[in-house]
């Protein structure tokens, strides 16, 4: 194996190893390079000349074609990398100088939870990079740091990239010794979909997980901080590792079991299906753990990225959805899998196969349909709402069936089912979930504004224990509730986390009238103090496509369901 790159990490302990030297730290690096070429020892004043130059001395190199030189996100760090740029330019063909975005001591906040996380970023694309890629790299990881040198040194073990260290008071650099370090295939590929969102999406609301997925299995891979969840460094190193050798090791956890004599379904392909995805499902069907692909559906105005996604764990199939020409088309894949595992096999090697389907694409678009609650007791007593929990009224459930039947029939497209945490919310989402077969997830932050103090009450309680102040702006909190900016920042925030999340999909979300009206200001980009909203009637709904660049509004407060009750 040809052994032509180094990778190593740089300190900035040559700012008083120059001091003592009596060189000036503020001359240009081109200069200062030139005075400690000049230097009878130059190793002696740098930890990071002196173990690069043992490596070559040392002949750990076949040939000296590249070094990259990793500093800390400083303003020292980035000069002491010009300077050993200037030093090196004569010895390796290429000298790269990177910094590692917040990695700065100074700043440990973000040291950790960002800066080592690009170091296992920047670390993975070099190797990436390099024609020969592991085989051809070593990590000096003398410089730094000592979480960066120790982390440098993990993600060599990992990797399985020798990884040397000139320890001090040594004339050379030792190789550190490689230890067990294991991965767990199985866990990652029962989590691969959470990894593959935390990896694209960078960050994620905890609140948005479904109730099966269990983070404690998970502890030291994913991170929790204020709410959103997100890859530690480790976690990140482990995707990356994964990703990359199931290429070659995925097919020891693939299904076993060919199609044999399974009758397979051929897909009778209709003249407006566009040729690309007829070649991705004609390669589909041609894998030999997959019995039988079909097209399930097509939504019109929607379009994005090849999505594969677990479809159903216990007939062992997977839903794809593609987008082209402002349509996306979903599908099922039908296998031979036989467990959870096999099965999130299988969605990894099709994400590896097709992934050249997955990139040069728009950005995805996603449809929502908002529905407001039925009616509830409270209305009928008049009373103030908020956060008041009121069930519905016997009249609340007959609109609530309604509107489930009326999205059954027109709507059976919706993929995912959101629901505010009141009850009358709730309940509303209880009948759609029968119609369409959909598991609501329950949301606090789809809660009406809180009013304080005054929820529950009469109308003409609150007037009298309450009475609002004559001016009122959105900052202002009355009553211990919420102010209008800090409602409206709840429910915009968790709308543009489902629209990152759910692209290509029919989003349905069971909320209040009040955050009906700040989603759809929002989408109209109309300024928050803008006095427009919308009087939502029990069971409405509001049908919109968000796109990359255009908004296609379908209805607003549409309840024609209701006109059956008067029949």
């Amino acid at each position: 194996m040809i052994k032509n790159t180094v990778i190593a990490t740089v300190g900035t302990s040559l700012i008083g190893s120059l001091k003592r030297s009596q060189i000036d730290w503020e001359l240009p690096a081109q200069e200062i390079a030139s005075k400690l070429d000049k230097l009878e020892d130059p190793g002696k004043i740098s930890a990071e000349i002196s173990s690069i130059l043992s490596i070559i001395d040392e002949q750990l190199l076949n040939e000296q074609q590249n070094l990259y030189l990793l500093c800390s996100d400083t303003k020292e760090g980035k000069k002491i990398n010009e300077i050993l740029k200037a030093y090196f330019i004569s010895l390796f063909h290429r000298v790269h100088t990177i910094t590692i975005e917040h990695l700065n001591g100074e700043k440990p906040e973000f040291f950790k939870e960002e800066g080592l996380r690009n170091l296992v970023k920047v670390i993975v694309q070099i190797i990436k990079s390099v024609p020969e890629r592991e085989s051809a790299c070593i990590i000096n990881a003398t410089g730094g740091y000592k979480a960066q040198i120790s982390f440098a040194g993990l993600i060599g073990q990992v990797l399985k990239i020798p990884v040397y260290y000139q320890f001090e008071g040594f004339s050379s650099v030792v190789q550190l010794p490689v230890l067990p370090v294991s991965l767990d295939y199985k866990l990652w590929l029962k989590n691969f979909s959470l990894f593959q969102e935390l990896h694209n999406l960078g960050i994620l609301s905890s609140k948005l997980l479904p109730d099966n997925v269990d983070l404690e299995p998970l502890k030291g891979l994913i991170e929790r901080s204020g709410g959103q969840l997100r890859l530690s460094s480790v976690g990140l190193l482990l995707h990356e590792v994964l990703w990359d050798r199931f290429k070659d090791e995925g097919k020891l956890y693939l299904p076993t079991e060919n199609k044999g004599n399974v009758s397979v379904e051929l897909i009778e392909y209709l003249d407006h299906i566009p040729l690309s995805l007829q070649t991705i499902l004609e390669s589909i069907q041609s894998l030999s753990y997959v019995k039988k692909v079909e097209i399930t559906g097509m939504k019109d105005d929607i379009t994005g990225p090849l999505v594969f996604q677990i479809l159903n764990i216990h007939n062992s199939a997977i839903e794809g959805t593609y987008g082209q020409d402002q349509k996306t088309w979903k599908f099922s894949i039908h296998t031979t899998a036989k467990n959870e595992l096999e099965l999130n096999a299988v969605m990894v090697e099709l994400y590896q196969r097709y992934q050249p389907f997955m990139s040069n694409q728009d950005e995805g678009s996603v449809e929502f349909i908002l529905v407001r609650h039925g009616q509830h007791v409270g209305e009928e007593e008049q009373r103030i709402e908020g956060w008041a929990d009121f069930e519905l009224t016997e009249m609340g459930h007959k609109q609530s069936e309604l509107v489930a039947e009326h999205l059954k029939n027109e709507h059976p497209e919706i993929d995912i089912l959101y629901a505010s945490s009141l009850s009358r919310a709730k309940q509303t989402a209880e009948h759609i979930s029968r119609e369409l077969g959909l598991q609501p997830i329950i949301l606090d932050d789809l809660r009406a504004m809180n009013y304080g103090k005054p929820g529950g009450l009469t109308k003409s309680e609150a007037e009298i224990l309450y009475p609002l102040p004559s001016k009122q702006v959105i900052f202002d909190r009355t009553f211990d509730g919420e102010s209008n900016i800090e409602f409206n920042r709840r429910v915009v925030e968790l709308f543009y986390e489902l629209v990152h999340r759910h692209q290509c999909k029919t989003v349905c979300l069971v909320t209040h009238g009040r955050a009906i009206n700040v989603i759809l200001k929002e989408v109209m980009n109309l300024p928050l103090s803008h006095d427009f909203r919308v009087d939502s009637e029990d069971t409405s709904i509001h049908h919109f496509i968000m796109k990359n660049n255009q908004i296609i509004i379908r209805c607003v407060n549409n309840a024609h369901h209701l006109d059956k009750l008067s029949i």
